[in-house]
């Protein structure tokens, strides 16, 4: 009902109708590139697996993740007395933890498109 009267079909199509138009995008669909033309634009070299630098990156990822930790366990109050000062700290925390965690969620992510390797062991 709209101001104590029924809406006729034709009236909540033309609102629909106006609703879906501020919904679409500003760009037409057909502007945007197709996948072949993305992937082309990216150099040869960025496709060639490498076990070793993949390694490299696993390592870097797993050190980074378990020296926030153990920073987080050394100098992070778990009790006692909280100040703003220490959610603060927290805080932080959170977001450097989160952020070298999402990078090595990223190298087990690829290992799972087989991009980390040609091998099939590792």
């Amino acid at each position: 009902m709209v101001a104590g009267r029924d809406v006729t079909a034709k009236e909540r199509f033309e609102r629909e109708k106006q609703i879906l138009r501020y919904r679409r995008p500003f760009v037409d669909h057909d502007e945007y590139p197709e996948a072949r033309e993305l992937i082309g634009v990216i150099p040869e070299d960025c496709f060639v697996r490498n076990a070793w630098l993949s390694c490299f990156y696993l390592t870097i990822s797993g050190v980074l993740v378990l020296g926030c930790g153990i920073a987080a366990w050394k100098f992070l109050p778990t009790s006692g007395p909280w100040s703003v000062f220490t959610i603060l700290l927290w805080v932080l925390y959170a977001a450097v933890q989160g952020t070298v965690a999402t990078g090595l969620w990223v190298v087990a992510h690829e290992c799972g498109h087989d991009a980390f390797s040609d091998s099939k062991t590792l």
